[in-house]
């Protein structure tokens, strides 16, 4: 249901603007590169009721470089679906769309929803940290998605 959701979506959004799904999973992987940079941030210099400890910022920095290998790979895939009709395979993501990985993330990003809306009810909470909280898994969620959709064909010239 999502995944044809995200198709539908997909579909409009490349024949509005000419970008494939590729485009949309690159700001998935946006969204979670800023999560993870802000996570490194915030062990430097920690917001008062939300710290990360060490553990935390060094999954951050290892994570960051599979980030921009994911993001490179896509922007291939981009520019090789936009000149073929061919299916494109992603460098260095094996299996990534697999369904076990969507719905993982899926269930990631409604983890986290509900704990924002428990967490809500602190006076300390705000809407930002609700946005960083999310972030991630919302973000790898869009990118896990959206690389399993297959693009339209380019026009025939």
């Amino acid at each position: 249901m999502v995944l044809r959701f995200c198709t539908k979506v997909a579909h409009a959004f490349q024949l509005l603007t000419g970008r494939t799904n590729f485009f949309i999973a690159k700001l998935g992987v946006l969204i979670a590169s800023i999560a993870v940079t802000l996570g490194i941030a915030n062990y430097f210099h920690p917001l008062p009721h939300h710290p990360k400890s060490k553990l935390e910022m060094i999954f951050c920095i290892l994570y960051m470089p599979v980030l921009i290998s994911r993001a490179l790979g896509l922007d291939e895939a981009d520019r090789a679906r936009s000149t073929s009709a061919e299916k494109t395979a992603i460098p260095g993501i094996t299996n990534g769309s697999s369904f076990g990985v969507r719905a993982t993330w899926l269930y990631f990003a409604l983890w986290d929803t509900f704990s924002i809306i428990y967490q809500m009810q602190s006076p300390v909470y705000t809407i930002v940290d609700a946005l960083w909280d999310v972030s991630l898994s919302y973000g790898l969620m869009i990118f896990y998605y959206f690389i399993a959709v297959e693009p339209l064909r380019p026009p025939k010239e």
